[in-house]
């Protein structure tokens, strides 16, 4: 919806005694403050905001109000449901949750697509709760708006794990056709996703022995794919080949043999904005490192510190190596 679009309906419900909108009306005005509006004047529609969803608490998230944070009433200890942002009067990304005492996951979200302001949510955060059931309930009854998913939280992942676990990329392969960002917060374990959208995916595999370093390779039919954080797998010398639009990498996990200087020296380096390496790089990649050097004055960083290199090679690395890489 554009913004005019916005503009009208919120005129539209205005006049029908919607609080949405005076919620769409305000929320368009703060958008619209140039960038050296004075702070006085943004605070002021900002505090117009808060008090406005303080005073229509109830009315704008229905059955989910007793349980949602209200701003007179900050002591709630167990929500279910955040708005984190908001765009023009609509929740544009939504994190939620089951709760201790109040509704499960499935039931959060079965509440939240009969909220009008939830018309145009384009990324939800899952804390715990049912996933297979939040997935499923997803693919049965799609968010048209939707582009990001992130499933799971990492501070709470081994709690209940039996009822809120995933437990494979096949039950989510139906849902990311059309998703643009897919982070997996919890291991999962890991078969290729296929999806023309996905620009960002972040996963953790649990499928390889965890007493041994990681023997499968990441792959999937992800031509959009952009950035990539991946957990768990082994970095062998196609990994850029399969994925030409990738930038971004952070990659932990164990290496084949050669595949750092491999990539250095090959055609793709020269389209890596981020590279995030982790776990059994050697001082003797360091030294490839060195050889190298020259190759990675572009980059906006390379990240090297979850690796246990020795002291005196991090010594040695740090005066010959452009400031984008990091070592400790």
């Amino acid at each position: 919806m554009s913004t005019e679009e916005r503009a009208v309906l919120g005129d539209e419900l205005q006049q029908r005694g919607d609080p949405q909108g005076e919620l769409i009306a305000l929320q368009l005005a703060l958008e619209a403050l140039p960038a050296d509006a004075p702070p006085a004047r943004r605070n002021a529609i900002a505090r117009r905001i808060a008090a406005h969803l303080d005073e229509h608490h109830d009315a704008l998230y229905g059955s989910l109000a007793p349980h949602v944070t209200r701003l007179s009433l900050p002591d709630l200890r167990d929500p279910a449901l955040e708005v984190r942002t908001w765009r023009g009067g609509f929740a544009e990304t939504v994190w939620l949750q089951t709760t201790a005492a109040g509704p499960t996951l499935v039931d959060v979200l079965g509440a939240l697509r009969e909220l009008p302001i939830a018309r145009d949510v384009r990324r939800l955060e899952v804390g715990q709760g049912d996933h297979p059931g939040f997935v499923a309930q997803l693919l049965r009854q799609p968010i048209p708006a939707l582009r990001e998913l992130v499933l799971g939280d990492r501070s709470r992942w081994m709690h209940d794990l039996q009822h809120t676990d995933l437990g494979h990329t096949r039950a989510l392969e139906p849902l990311v056709e059309g998703l643009e960002i897919v982070r997996i917060l919890q291991p999962i374990v890991y078969t290729p996703l296929a999806s023309s959208t996905v620009r960002v995916l972040a996963v953790s595999h649990r499928g390889h022995d965890l007493f041994g370093p990681p023997t499968s390779a990441f792959e999937g039919r992800l031509p959009a794919l952009e950035e990539l954080v991946a957990n768990g797998f082994l970095a062998d010398n196609n990994l850029f080949d399969r994925h030409p639009r990738l930038r971004h990498l952070s990659l932990y996990g164990a290496y084949e043999d050669g595949w750092l200087e491999h990539l250095i020296r090959s055609r793709h380096l020269e389209r890596m904005q981020v590279l995030q390496l982790g776990y059994q790089l050697t001082d003797a990649d360091l030294d490839t490192l060195i050889t190298l050097a020259q190759r990675l004055a572009h980059l906006e960083l390379l990240d090297l510190r979850a690796n246990a290199f020795t002291v005196d090679a991090i010594a040695a690395a740090q005066a010959r190596l452009p400031p984008c890489v990091r070592l400790r």
